[in-house]
């Protein structure tokens, strides 16, 4: 049982879930990511884990970190900041590009709006669940997406993303990777925070352009 647990928590590690969400909704909502489809899976598949799997293995290399699963919490203040960095750089870069697709660009702005939020909980030592949070930030995308287009093309990945959640935040309490309490209270903030953040994102991407740009 515990090598079934080990092998869930690497495949849907909270690296992938940018790569996992786009591609639920490239079968089932395929003109929603119109007209990027495979390549942007594949460049944000590449961007969202090859490139902090590399940065953290060269970290550790260079004895920054202890290890790439950030078990102390200097490491993960670290690696936090510098993901923050990067894909911060990274968004002002494509955000000409990101204007083409609304779907793509509440995956990429929510990216480092995400790690800021985790550097803050990091820094006021406020207890929380990586995977819980991350896994509840996809299930508020698919939401928020849903609830934007009033349809229920959607309603099959909420289901196939809730369950997966279920079965992620299982793994984890049978590893005891955390507590019930922190799971919990981590997946309710990291739900609320996501669906608020795409749901609003019009307003919020056109306030960041007109302040930025």
């Amino acid at each position: 049982m515990r090598r079934i647990a080990n092998i869930v928590e690497f495949v849907f590690n909270p690296l992938l879930v940018a790569s996992l969400l786009l591609t639920l909704i490239y079968f089932y909502f395929p003109f929603v990511i119109a007209p990027f489809k495979n390549v942007i899976i594949l460049f944000i598949g590449l961007v969202t884990f090859l490139f902090p799997l590399i940065s953290l293995e060269l970290l550790k290399k260079l004895n920054i970190i202890s290890d790439i699963f950030l078990t102390r919490k200097n490491d993960r203040l670290i690696a936090l900041i510098l993901l923050f960095l990067f894909y911060s750089v990274l968004l002002f870069l494509l955000i000409d590009n990101l204007r083409i697709n609304e779907c793509i660009s509440i995956i990429l702005f929510q990216i480092p709006f995400i790690l800021f939020l985790l550097i803050l909980f990091v820094l006021v030592k406020f207890s929380i669940h990586i995977f819980s949070f991350v896994w509840a930030n996809g299930l508020g995308i698919l939401l928020a997406l849903s609830f934007q287009r009033q349809d229920d093309v959607l309603f099959q990945p909420v289901i196939i993303w809730i369950l997966v959640s279920g079965v992620v935040l299982s793994s984890q309490l049978y590893l005891a990777r955390t507590i019930y309490s922190i799971a919990y209270r981590s997946y309710v903030i990291g739900l609320i925070v996501s669906f608020l953040f795409s749901y609003y994102f019009r307003f919020i991407f056109s306030q960041f352009i007109s302040l930025f740009l």
